[in-house]
């Protein structure tokens, strides 16, 4: 297979950013957000997307994790993702997940090794790999065809491999995580591809293109189908 990259890493993306809930309350959820390659931490607040968390979750807590490129190549992603997540997890009972672009890959390689305690995510324009895996996905009839003509074992290195071998095998029917998708992505053929392995009912689908103003508009068509987080008195 086509091991190289679509993309050019880029430099390290920062620190960690927690915003806390505007109201918290006792059971006051904490959600994860992981960015895409090129964005850091502060362009969530930037863009909007914390406001729009506040204003419709004003109990939810916010934390934005740096996403470092370097690690997906290393295959040291998920243990980082997992070492960030552990001190936070025994802080707020109900952990959600989202991610965008590279940071959705990641997001959703990880639900397919350590979905435990995830009340639910999102995964918004994920990139899932490159042209000539998807090509092999589509000879092969789809993912569960691919996967079953595939061996199981996989290397960290090549996240999206994990990741299509999840759908194949009916992950994201498993796990309440939501796909958000953009016509104009330049990865909207491997989105769509993917789509097919998802419920219908949990994909969110809007006319933008692979930036901000797409995964915030998804962002908050998402944030508007969730159930209330927390008591907001």
């Amino acid at each position: 297979m086509n091991k190289t990259l679509e993309w050019t890493p880029p430099a390290r993306a920062g620190e960690a950013l927690f915003l806390p809930a505007a109201r918290p309350c006792a059971d006051s959820p904490l959600l994860v957000l992981l960015p895409g390659a090129y964005s850091t931490p502060g362009d969530a607040v930037e863009h909007g997307l914390s406001a729009a968390l506040a204003v419709r979750h004003p109990s939810a807590n916010l934390l934005v994790l740096p996403l470092d490129p370097l690690a997906v190549t290393e295959g040291a992603a998920l243990a980082c993702f997992d070492a960030a997540l552990a001190p936070w997890r025994g802080r707020f009972a109900t952990l959600w997940l989202a991610g965008i672009s590279l940071g959705a890959l990641v997001l959703l390689a990880y639900l397919a090794e350590r979905p435990q305690g995830v009340a639910g995510a999102l995964a918004l324009t994920p990139y899932l790999g490159s042209r000539q895996l998807e090509a092999q996905i589509r000879a092969a009839g789809g993912p569960a065809g691919w996967a079953a003509a595939n061996e199981a074992d996989w290397d960290e290195r090549h996240l999206e491999e994990r990741v299509w071998r999840w759908l194949g095998e009916g992950g994201a029917e498993r796990l309440p995580v939501e796909l958000g998708l953009a016509e104009a992505d330049r990865f909207y053929s491997s989105q769509a591809l993917a789509r097919e392995c998802w419920p219908a009912e949990r994909c969110l689908e809007i006319a933008g293109g692979h930036d901000w103003a797409a995964w915030r508009a998804l962002w908050t068509a998402w944030l508007d189908r969730v159930p209330s987080w927390g008591v907001e008195e």
